[in-house]
């Protein structure tokens, strides 16, 4: 399966962190969080819960997170934030923030894991220590009035 393959990738680049809690952003993390947890607790014995954070979002702002409170007492120990896709790294860092801040001094984010590094995001810019991700390749983004495809299309229709 190739998403267990892929969380095995993650899982093996933190295995030394002794992870308790895997999380991600309803956005493209949940699931993902749920496979890295499942595969990091089958190969290394500990046990390790997934947990979601939501990604809601505000007019006046981009996007803002929020954990539900059924699932704030899990943010605690070492924590692992995963993502599907790394753009801007804006979703990873807003949920490794919220969950410390609600995790408080028992929790301890540990870095940051990704299937696919699109944007050069680096540790630094998302404000850990440690980022691994299987692919790193870069892709360019733009806006749709910027996008040169998009220009193409919009003159041959």
């Amino acid at each position: 399966n190739l998403m267990s393959d892929l969380a095995l990738m993650i899982v093996d680049a933190f295995r030394s962190d002794q992870v308790d809690v895997v999380i991600g952003s309803t956005v493209g993390g949940a699931i993902f969080a749920q496979v890295v947890a499942r595969e990091y607790q089958q190969t290394t014995g500990r046990k390790v819960s997934a947990v979601f954070v939501d990604k809601l979002y505000d007019p006046m702002k981009q996007g803002i997170f929020a954990v539900r409170e059924a699932l704030k007492p899990f943010l605690k120990g070492n924590m692992l934030v995963v993502d599907d896709v790394i753009t801007t790294g804006g979703s990873p860092r807003g949920v490794a923030e919220i969950s410390s801040h609600i995790g408080g001094s028992g929790a301890h984010v540990v870095g940051i894991g990704a299937i696919w590094n699109r944007g050069q995001v680096t540790a630094k810019c998302l404000g850990t220590s440690k980022l691994y991700s299987a692919v790193d390749c870069f892709l360019p983004a733009w806006k749709e009035s910027e996008c040169p495809e998009c220009a193409t299309s919009r003159r041959q229709a």
